[in-house]
């Protein structure tokens, strides 16, 4: 008897040990999905204290392919959502769950305008590189309304038609993943990429569509001509079916490794000093608020300098405090440093941003 309870007192343990180490494999693999997941989407973890303080001021976002609703980086901001998609089961659905949030979905199809296809790389267009500083002026163009045209089931429209005639000209921020040629809808969005007031432009591509003429190279030659500039590649990564491999999320889509197959695009207007004196005082502000929603506080309080006289001097250093608080509290955990304090630190003692 004694060696029989022996027996299953050994195998209890080693199950339960088995147990025991499943368990912590499995955090283990939980923990890395949500440290993968928060390098993807670092802003996703920061204090929006700029947007907090400004937060009457909105913005106003255009997503095209809205399937899941408002991206995660403008949630529990102050925005005005216009989501378009042509699946209809989930435009209904999401104005089910959106009755009382402000939001509204339409199930349109998006266009490209005529029979456009992307221009070869040795164009006319204009680049604009990240550093640019010569005054040069952005040209802002107009173009000729395309009229849409409707079809069995949804209406076929262009981004301007639907700008115009949905959303008052009023859009600053512009999203677009429909999950085929993404790049090419921008042919009907010409007097959208040249309003103002437009600051950001998030669009998924394929990174391995080589001399297709749909190429991600050409989405940012493109969008340079109308003074856009890459500032983000936000990478979704697959694995071979030959060999598979855990899911990112809760569901079969991204992987932990693999080819970075496609992804999303980040862009934002180039910091050209000409462009940004068109604004007025509240259209900076908005710019800067979006700019602190993809992490880029440094950018937006570039913008502020350039054009501070729109600003009394109490604001202007009220808002370049706000824009460095997370990263001087980060930097100098328990200190209560202005931006000007912050920099003179870092400047005076660089070696402090050293990863040790």
């Amino acid at each position: 008897m004694r060696k029989l309870f022996i027996f299953f007192a050994k195998v209890f343990n080693l199950r339960f040990f088995s147990y025991v180490v499943a368990k912590i494999i499995e955090a283990e693999r939980l923990l890395k999905r949500q440290v993968i997941y928060l390098l993807n989407f670092e802003w996703l973890n920061t204090i929006k204290y700029f947007n907090k303080f400004y937060k009457d001021n909105k913005i106003h976002i255009l997503d095209i392919g809205c399937r899941g609703g408002l991206q995660k980086e403008f949630h529990n901001l102050n925005i005005e959502f216009y989501g378009i998609d042509f699946n209809q089961q989930e435009i209904e659905k999401l104005k089910s769950e959106n009755k009382d949030k402000g939001n509204d979905y339409f199930f349109l199809k998006i266009i490209k305008k005529g029979n456009f296809s992307f221009p070869h790389k040795k164009t006319k267009f204009k680049i604009i590189p990240f550093d640019q500083n010569s005054s040069d002026k952005i040209k802002l163009k107009t173009s000729q309304s395309n009229s849409y045209q409707s079809t069995e089931g949804f209406n076929e429209i262009t981004i301007d038609n639907f700008v115009e005639n949905y959303a008052e000209n009023k859009i600053n921020f512009l999203k677009i993943d429909i999950d085929s040629n993404d790049g090419e809808i921008l042919s009907g969005a010409e007097k959208l990429l040249n309003n103002k007031c437009l600051f950001g432009i998030k669009i998924e591509t394929h990174f391995s569509k080589i001399n297709t003429g749909k190429d991600f190279s050409d989405i940012v030659i493109y969008l340079n001509y109308y003074g856009f500039v890459l500032h983000k590649i936000i990478p979704t990564k697959r694995v071979s079916s030959y060999l598979h491999d855990y899911f990112l999320l809760d569901r079969p889509a991204q992987n932990f490794s693999g080819s970075d197959i496609y992804g999303d695009l980040v862009f934002f207007r180039t910091l050209d000093q000409e462009y940004l004196k068109l604004l007025s005082k509240d259209e900076v502000i908005t710019f800067c608020k979006i700019l602190e929603t993809y992490n880029l506080n440094g950018m937006a309080i570039e913008v502020l300098f350039k054009i501070k006289n729109k600003f009394s001097i109490s604001e202007f250093e009220n808002s370049i405090n706000l824009l460095s608080k997370d990263t001087s509290q980060k930097v100098f955990p328990n200190k209560k440093l202005s931006y000007y304090e912050y920099m003179e630190r870092v400047e005076t003692n660089p070696d402090i941003l050293n990863n040790k």
